[in-house]
């Protein structure tokens, strides 16, 4: 029999299990998802200062102890959980408890897996409605992304993936609407090779790309991108020195102890955020700053770059072009409102 309990710290191994297990689910082919370990969960989870035991909501079967147990207490296999968070209030400096996110659902690979999902979704409505949220995101997106930045494909920002087994299939049903979709892209480094030298030659000589570590300006990004490398990097005009475009990378930081045979070794980065000035689009300077920020990367050593797109923003698809940028995934943002 499921029964439904907030998160206890003995919880920990069985949430790392679940989150490898569902790593090698089929539908997760080639996503490449970061490695989960006790460090790397309590490092961009469990140690935030807004985590609380009260948002994560686990799914458990009890078991018979066995005979040599010297307690006699029946053993708790947790079987699903799912984490509640919420945005930002207006300046970015507090928790706002308005919208809650639900930033994860994963579930073991078995048979009643889609009842106890929508088990652990119902549990954390009611979460929110005794807080008084009034929307909730299932599916994380900026600035709806407390937990998890830079642990998933794409960087987290993405929503619900279309190939989650469970998620898309239930949420509807839950009376979720999505609200947005995004277009995950990869590229490999090691194969790659700037196109159209001479015009990159030619734009070497009007502008230069400067870069830096990006500080957040504010307590929320600061929070929610703590472990994170970030850089910025800004495309100048020489002749006027002022901002053309920019874009930012972020890269999450976890140490090689933590890594437990991790093949990508931290050799993975995430574009975010391009920019160009309006009257400087249309020009190709953002295909020149993306190729100019992906070859100081690959000097780095940096090994796959993966961003995203949002569906609505088309010229963006041109300035990351397939075969060099190829989409691998795409993730939908849901939204279920509460009236009054």
């Amino acid at each position: 029999m499921i029964k439904y309990r907030l998160f206890k710290n003995c919880d920990i191994p069985q949430l790392v299990e679940i989150w490898r297990e569902n790593a090698q689910r089929p539908e997760y082919a080639g996503l490449e998802m970061m490695p989960m370990n006790y460090y790397t969960l309590d490092s961009f989870v469990l140690s935030k200062e807004y985590f609380s035991h009260n948002h994560v909501l686990c799914a458990v079967e009890t078991q018979p102890a066995p005979p040599d147990t010297a307690s006699g207490f029946p053993r708790e296999n947790v079987v699903g959980f799912i984490h509640g968070g919420f945005g930002p209030t207006p300046d970015y400096n507090g928790v706002s408890y308005e919208s809650g996110v639900i930033c994860l659902c994963l579930v073991r690979p078995r048979e009643d897996e889609f009842q106890i999902a929508r088990g652990l979704i119902q549990g954390m409505e009611k979460i929110f409605q005794n807080l008084g949220v009034k929307n909730i995101y299932a599916g994380a997106v900026y600035p709806y992304a407390p937990f998890y930045v830079g642990l998933l494909p794409g960087g987290g920002l993405h929503g619900i993936l279309e190939c989650d087994p469970i998620l898309p299939n239930i949420l509807p049903g839950e009376k979720y609407d999505v609200v947005s979709r995004n277009h995950l892209f990869r590229i490999s480094l090691g194969s790659y090779t700037q196109t159209g030298r001479l015009k990159l030659a030619r734009l070497r000589e009007l502008f230069f790309i400067s870069h830096r570590e990006f500080e957040a300006e504010n307590w929320w990004d600061k929070s929610s991108m703590r472990l994170l490398k970030c850089l910025q990097f800004r495309m100048i005009e020489r002749k006027t020195n002022q901002e053309v475009a920019h874009l930012l990378t972020q890269a999450a930081h976890i140490s090689q102890a933590t890594q437990e045979n991790d093949s990508d070794g931290g050799k993975k980065t995430y574009i975010r955020n391009v920019f160009v000035r309006e009257e400087f689009r249309r020009k190709g300077y953002a295909r020149f700053l993306v190729s100019s920020v992906l070859e100081f990367l690959k000097a780095t050593e940096v090994r796959t770059v993966e961003l995203q797109i949002p569906e609505d923003k088309n010229i963006a698809f041109h300035v990351f072009p397939s075969p060099a940028f190829a989409r691998f995934a795409t993730g939908a943002v849901y939204k279920k409102q509460y009236e009054g």
